[in-house]
């Protein structure tokens, strides 16, 4: 992540960032990036507060409503209105859901940023966000509508690719493209392993094609002979972990198969 400049604020500070999201565990994409966003160089340029709302549960409570989610989701509300005032932040930074249950806590924190005037960073984890809002029912389209188009909002995709995703919600001149990246890694690796290796860096689950991998696995070893995979993360539920297991057991897929569990990465320096 490069280095961001920051200029001195109206109140004669430096510009001071709210930075909203959890941190691991958990290890899943936002849980990460939001770790990497704290340890980078941004607070060269900015006095950087953060408004912790990480849920240290299984990577699969996510998005569930239940009691603590719920209560979770309205400690969070009260906290941004307290740190952004008590704090005098000038920006707050907000990673966001693509499903209705998840943008209905996020529109809530959406909505403060409004009534406080405050610059909003959006941070989009995903694709699909045009999608979710063409799908929602006319009353969320219309929430979205009144959280996002504000002339202090700005988003962050993943990608050129990914520009489009906020098309009519918000200008294309405040959509910024910021791939994901991690620290470099400059560590002695040793000999390289002469075995050609697939490796899947990702939440473990049916929806991030963990499955799909696990099956190339089994037709593919009579075709590349001493073909290797690695799965690195955290599994999104026991039910999906025990029945990649079974599958494992089934195809015969213990020599070829490691699952190494979450990796931990330095911060960036």
């Amino acid at each position: 992540m490069g280095r961001v400049r920051g200029r001195r604020s109206s109140t004669g500070h430096r510009p001071r960032i709210l930075v909203v999201g959890p941190v691991p565990e958990p290890y899943n994409g936002m849980t990460v990036i939001t770790s990497t966003v704290l340890s980078s160089r941004l607070r060269d340029a900015f006095d950087v507060v953060h408004l912790d709302t990480s849920d240290h549960r299984p990577v699969s409570n996510v998005g569930r409503v239940d009691v603590q989610n719920v209560a979770l989701g309205v400690t969070s509300a009260v906290r941004l209105l307290r740190d952004a005032i008590r704090c005098r932040v000038d920006a707050i930074y907000l990673p966001i859901a693509r499903n209705r249950v998840g943008f209905l806590r996020d529109a809530v924190l959406l909505l403060e940023a409004r009534a406080l005037r405050r610059t909003t960073i959006i941070h989009f984890h995903a694709r699909g966000f045009d999608e979710f809002v063409a799908a929602e029912a006319w009353w969320m389209r219309r929430l979205i509508r009144l959280a996002l188009r504000t002339p202090r909002t700005h988003v962050v995709v993943l990608g050129n690719a990914l520009s489009g995703e906020f098309e009519g919600l918000i200008p294309h001149d405040r959509v910024h493209v910021v791939a994901n990246g991690v620290a470099d890694q400059r560590l002695d690796a040793g000999p390289r392993r002469p075995e050609p290796t697939v490796l899947h860096l990702s939440t473990l689950w049916s929806a991030k094609g963990v499955f799909d991998v696990l099956e190339s696995a089994s037709r593919l070893r009579s075709r590349i002979p001493g073909i290797r995979y690695q799965f690195a993360g955290t599994w999104y539920s026991e039910d999906e972990r025990a029945h990649a297991m079974e599958l494992v057991v089934r195809e015969g897929l213990a020599h070829e198969v490691e699952f190494l569990g979450p990796l931990e990465l330095p911060p960036l320096g």
